[in-house]
């Protein structure tokens, strides 16, 4: 039984990780154009992760964008269609504008409230 255990132990294979998605859009458009189909987050990622020289040295980013640009368009169309019905579907995470957004107002929100000790302060002297 226990040599039974350690033949097939041996005699599996690896299971392997399969590579991020972004890095599979990466890969997919080393000939040039973007031939499957991924989710949003997925070209997201791949635009904010591409290394530096297919950033500079290729058409990689522009052709990403596209691919990204037509994946949001059908998207958008099936969430609309989506929201007519029962089921919604959107992508829950925030825009770099909302992340900023939200960033400019903690800090607005921190420096107002330090302008409200100092004020209180300055009232007690």
């Amino acid at each position: 039984m226990v040599v039974a255990a350690i033949w097939g132990f041996a005699s599996a294979t690896p299971a392997t990780a399969s590579a991020p998605c972004w890095k599979q859009i990466v890969r997919d458009w080393s000939d040039g154009r973007i031939d499957g189909t991924y989710s949003v987050s997925c070209y997201r990622l791949a635009l904010a992760r591409m290394p530096e020289d297919l950033r500079v040295y290729s058409s990689a980013p522009d052709d990403i964008e596209s691919a990204l640009q037509r994946s949001v368009h059908h998207t958008g169309a099936r969430t609309l269609a989506l929201s007519r019905g029962s089921a919604q579907q959107t992508d829950s995470r925030p825009s770099s504008r909302g992340r900023l957004a939200a960033l400019v107002g903690g800090l607005a929100a921190v420096f107002g409230a330090g302008a409200v000790i100092a004020a209180r302060r300055a009232r007690r002297l």
